[in-house]
């Protein structure tokens, strides 16, 4: 190879290797613009984006706690106590019990059931004399117009049970008072009211000896404020006789409401 061929050869060697760092060159710059344009890109998307504010993010929102509510407290079912009646004729008192009366004087008495004779006091021996004192308050019922009344009285020797039927509850009728020496005076019988009809029994409950009571004639039973005759509370008080003897009595009681 001549001189002359080998100074061409050489010159072509060294165009070619221009060309190609020319050409390795136009690529990195053509890769470092599209990472610049990438990184560009992506700060402008990140500027772009919404971020919320410091104060936002650490803001928080607390939902008011509701207190859970409370059943109403319930008050404990008082037992049945008996008390006086605080107006009379009561309007609130369903039912009552028969007890025996404190007098006017504030004296207890033993007057359950009252037994005397009329005449020979010696009759029917197997039954008292004087007043007997109620074992427990008698109950008192009422239904309607009538009403009954059952307690049980001791003798000293026997119980003995009585039971009375009353009927035909009415306002008309003519109070009965009688000074029991109690201190109470006569009372205003304008609330008072009367039954028309009474029937009984009285059971001697050792031996079942019974007697059949009626009204004293010209007794009605009478109910109302101080119809007792022993004290001013509501009451009740009537007569009675058995049949074909000498043999009368008398119920004076206190009706007390249970509540």
């Amino acid at each position: 190879m001549t001189i002359t061929q080998r100074a061409a050869l050489f010159v072509l060697l060294i165009l070619a290797f221009a060309s190609y760092v020319d050409g390795t060159w136009s690529k990195s710059q053509d890769k470092s613009k599209d990472k610049s344009h990438d990184k560009s890109s992506s700060k402008s998307s990140r500027s772009r984006r919404s971020w919320p504010s410091p104060s936002r993010s650490r803001r928080t929102t607390w939902a008011p706690i509701e207190e859970p509510t409370k059943e109403p407290t319930k008050e404990p079912t008082k037992e049945p106590t008996c008390e006086v009646c605080p107006t009379c004729p009561p309007t609130t008192c369903e039912s009552y019990v028969a007890a025996m009366p404190t007098t006017c004087l504030n004296v207890s008495t033993t007057h359950g059931m009252w037994l005397g004779r009329m005449g020979v006091q010696t009759t029917l021996p197997e039954l008292w004399l004087g007043p007997k004192p109620l074992v427990a308050p008698a109950e008192f019922a009422e239904d309607g117009t009538d009403a009954t009344l059952s307690g049980i009285v001791f003798d000293g020797t026997n119980y003995w049970k009585y039971e009375f039927l009353l009927t035909g509850k009415t306002t008309v009728g003519t109070g009965f008072y009688q000074d029991l020496l109690v201190g109470c005076g006569v009372p205003n019988m304008t609330d008072w009211s009367y039954y028309a009809g009474l029937t009984g029994t009285l059971v001697n409950l050792s031996t079942n000896q019974a007697f059949v009571l009626h009204p004293k004639m010209g007794h009605a039973p009478q109910i109302g404020t101080g119809a007792s005759l022993l004290d001013t509370g509501y009451g009740l008080s009537f007569w009675f006789e058995i049949p074909e003897t000498n043999v009368i009595g008398d119920i004076n009681l206190a009706l007390k409401c249970v509540h």
